[in-house]
């Protein structure tokens, strides 16, 4: 509402391409805007995307929009009609409160949001609690708590929040409780005490850290004494969102009155790993799964591979590194060659931290990849035209990415094959104006680190070229060779020079073609040297289109019969 949104209307495998697109609001035209871009399908047929800018207000509830196409040599229109579907974005917030025995209640507020179809839950190995209820204001308010004892306090989690509409659909607001709690009580007795006779220190490792004298609070760290519940004989130190240099040795000292209290604590930090798998794998060829554990504390972890709930052999055990906050993170990679057999079998990733009963455990699927393999042609086409095309095939799943890199936009198609794999054609066509132009083309999959396949086709391919040096004897017949390697087109001319002069009786060239259109040549020629020729120039003078004359001196190393 009153925020500029953008309705869309797809119009699929029509043809001819003529066709105008027109949108309107209660029967009414709207203004035109941009008119749409065409895209030709594989089979011949177009579609098209009309979008269209506008900005609703609270009058446009309940009006009949139309997207109205109009297709040459057809008497009627085509029309679709609809209604906005009005979306408000949802603002998330998490609360915790304090509940007796050591509990926690901790609830994710989600609200302001229009209308009630937000998805909101908690993620902490268990199921959410949910309720949705409308406000006064027509709103609408999700709120999904969860209770903790004290042996949950070590877990993180996570509230998400998706709305439909929305392309950024997940809003991720993570609470880990943190907090860390020191108790101690030093007065039995019931009633409140006079704070002018209380006196309390706090230490960490031997440092003062919170003082407590004469009514007046002095505190030298995040931590928290609570002067309200000094009167009640509570001396708790209270540490918000604990980090790892928390843990130590703390000690506290009371004075009230005449009477004196101390106590000391060993406080240790736990934070718990999470777990994310990479399970991308190529059937019948060594893989490696990757199993990241990370932001853990101490360092001190195990990780165990499992196929169908049976551990798999030990490999190397992997070494933690520190991140900058004090915790550790660690990736286990486990090479295995996975078969038709592991199709549908359940892995998994095992993690157990040292003095620690639970475990977590990350279950996943192998996701089976196959390599695309890539071709490039060419097609002549009249008025000097030509379609390159790019083929990747071979390939699974159907998610690989194929774009010529040329100032424009790829044209894309993807075709099933009759084994189940996919095939996908790029092409471009080239006006004769554009042959000199370099083009791209790259495939990449996800799971192959080495994910971009780029093979190049250039219109004009400059030769490479290098002459092969070798001995020559005086007074024999010689072959003076000039290698001449990918170059395109397939014209080129090669001559012999002899202290500039072109040599007599040179042959013809026999072109080898490569894999991508470029082609290779080798000239030899026939020469019978004398030891005059050790100080002669001798070159090799190649003329290609892609380039200025090119001259490659001969080496001449004169040996003697003996």
């Amino acid at each position: 509402m009153n925020v500029v949104s953008i309705l869309e209307c797809h119009v699929d495998n029509f043809y001819p391409k003529e066709i105008s697109i027109e949108w309107l609001r209660a029967s009414q035209p709207l203004p035109s805007q941009d008119n749409p871009q065409l895209e030709r399908n594989p089979d011949g047929t177009f579609s098209a995307v009309s979008s269209y800018h506008y900005t609703p207000t609270p009058e446009d509830s309940g009006v009949a929009f139309s997207c109205r196409v109009r297709q040459e040599y057809q008497e009627r229109p085509l029309e679709e009609t609809f209604h906005l579907q009005f979306r408000k974005r949802a603002s998330v917030k998490l609360t915790s409160i304090n509940l007796p025995q050591s509990q926690k209640l901790i609830s994710c507020d989600v609200e302001d949001f229009y209308s009630a179809d937000a998805e909101v839950i908690w993620k902490k190995n268990g199921h959410p609690v949910d309720s949705t209820e409308q406000r006064k204001d027509g709103n609408f308010e999700k709120r999904i708590y969860h209770k903790l004892d004290a042996t949950e306090m070590k877990n993180e989690y996570m509230c998400e929040v998706s709305q439909e509409g929305f392309n950024d659909v997940l809003t991720e607001n993570r609470f880990t409780q943190k907090d860390g709690l020191l108790p101690f009580s030093f007065y039995a007795n019931k009633g409140q005490l006079d704070p002018k006779y209380i006196r309390v220190i706090w230490k960490h490792n031997g440092k003062e850290i919170v003082r407590y004298e004469s009514e007046k609070m002095e505190v030298a760290s995040r931590a928290v004494l609570f002067e309200a519940d000094l009167r009640h004989g509570n001396a708790s130190l209270f540490l918000p969102w604990v980090i790892v240099t928390d843990e130590g040795n703390y000690e506290c000292e009371v004075n009230y009155a005449s009477e004196y209290y101390k106590q000391a604590f060993k406080f240790n930090v736990l934070a718990p790993p999470k777990i994310s798998v990479m399970s991308f794998v190529v059937m019948n060829v060594m893989s490696i799964l990757e199993c990241h554990v990370d932001n853990f504390y101490p360092a001190e972890i195990s990780i165990e591979w499992l196929r169908d709930s049976q551990s798999l052999y030990v490999q190397d055990k992997p070494q933690p590194e520190r991140n900058p906050d004090g915790t550790y993170s660690v990736v286990s990679f486990f090479h295995y060659k996975p078969t038709l057999e592991d199709h549908g079998v359940a892995f998994c990733c095992r993690v157990r931290q040292d003095g620690q009963e639970w475990l977590l455990e990350e279950t996943f699927r192998l996701k089976f990849r196959k390599r695309a393999s890539v071709k490039l042609t060419s097609l002549s086409l009249p008025q000097g035209q030509k379609l390159i095309t790019c083929i990747a095939e071979d390939f699974y799943p159907a998610d690989a990415i194929v774009t010529w890199k040329k100032n424009g936009h790829p044209t894309n198609s993807t075709e099933a094959k009759e084994d189940g794999t996919f095939v996908k054609r790029v092409y471009h066509k080239m006006a004769a104006t554009e042959m000199e132009n370099e083009y791209i083309c790259e495939a990449s999959q996800e799971g192959f680190n080495d994910s971009l396949i780029e093979n190049r086709f250039t219109e004009r391919a400059h030769p490479v070229v290098f002459v092969k040096p070798s001995p020559i004897m005086a007074g024999y017949l010689n072959n003076l060779e000039c290698h001449i390697k990918r170059f395109y087109p397939g014209t080129i001319s090669v001559v012999w020079m002899k202290n500039s002069n072109p040599l007599p009786g040179q042959g013809p060239l026999q072109l080898k073609e490569n894999g991508d259109q470029t082609f290779d040549t080798v000239s030899r020629y026939p020469n019978s040297s004398t030891f005059e020729d050790f100080s002669a120039n001798i070159s090799c003078l190649v003329k290609h289109e892609a380039q200025e004359e090119w001259k490659k001196d001969v080496p001449i190393e004169m040996c003697r019969k003996w």
